[in-house]
């Protein structure tokens, strides 16, 4: 696996006192690290619709980071900046862990992720870099129905 870096043209850079950031326990992040991607899967989704808020690659803050795994292009996934930091020290430490508000997520990065024909990598881990690969309509739907149980 590698990562490639990517030009957008939406800048990357948020203003971390708006972003809603939940801490991660260290016996959460060795407990979640250990579980199956199918359920690190479903603890994004929910921390998504909790948060509003995506961790993914990034090289600088127009340049977003890509995972390219037997030919495929995938966008990198996780709820909260450790995992994310965690994955880039492990895998390519010139790549930061950058958070996206789920609304500029919406707004900018599902149509570069149609454009670029990418498919979604929840939660990555250096021990297993493959995590739940889903297509973006899988990935809205079930963010939706988590958005909807969350309110």
């Amino acid at each position: 696996m590698i990562i490639t870096g990517k030009r957008i043209d939406r800048i990357l850079l948020t203003d971390l006192n708006l972003i809603f950031q939940l801490k991660v326990s260290d016996k959460e992040f060795e407990s979640l690290n250990r579980c199956d991607r199918n359920i690190r899967y479903k603890y994004v989704m929910k921390r998504v619709a909790d948060t509003e808020t995506i961790w993914t690659l990034a090289k600088n803050e127009s340049t977003v980071g890509i995972l390219i795994y037997e030919g495929q292009g995938l966008f990198p996934m996780w709820s909260s900046r450790e995992f994310g930091e965690a994955f880039c020290q492990d895998m390519d430490p010139n790549y930061i862990c950058l958070p996206l508000s789920l609304d500029d997520f919406v707004e900018y990065f599902i149509d570069f992720i149609c454009e670029e024909d990418l498919l979604i990598n929840i939660f990555p881990t250096t021990n297993e870099p493959i995590g739940k690969i889903v297509d973006i309509n899988e990935f809205a739907e079930y963010l939706n129905k988590e958005l909807e149980d969350y309110q």
